[in-house]
């Protein structure tokens, strides 16, 4: 399992999501994530991190000059396991059956910390 800064930054995007009371576009996400990073993240950067989240049913997008995204109604909580899975497109069967000692070694630590990261809500950070 590899957390990478898409991870960090989707948990932000979700997060200013979850204050909004409108559709967020690309752009203000890029900027807010920027301040949070300390460093300008490219608008373009938020639509590659946004894709995953979509596939997940985590956000919708809002066509039209008021459109953006939003949080997916039918998601009310969502973990940082949820984050971590969908945008590292990983899976909680995907180390399968190990072939080596280190293999079963690195699969239990990934099931252990999948099941600490499903119990914290994106909320609760």
């Amino acid at each position: 399992m590899r957390v990478t800064r898409y991870v960090a930054y989707g948990i932000v995007i979700l997060q200013e999501l979850r204050k909004a009371n409108e559709p967020v576009t690309k752009f203000v996400l890029a900027e807010l994530l920027s301040k949070a990073h300390g460093k300008k993240v490219r608008a373009g950067l938020v639509r590659q991190v946004m894709i995953p989240l979509l596939a997940a049913d985590m956000v919708t997008s809002v066509r039209g000059p008021e459109g953006g995204y939003v949080l997916a109604s039918r998601r009310r909580r969502i973990s940082v396991w949820d984050v971590v899975s969908a945008v590292s497109n990983l899976s909680p069967t995907e180390e399968g059956r190990a072939k080596t000692r280190m293999e079963a070694i690195v699969a239990e630590v990934n099931l252990a910390v999948e099941k600490l990261l499903r119990g914290i809500p994106v909320d609760n950070l």
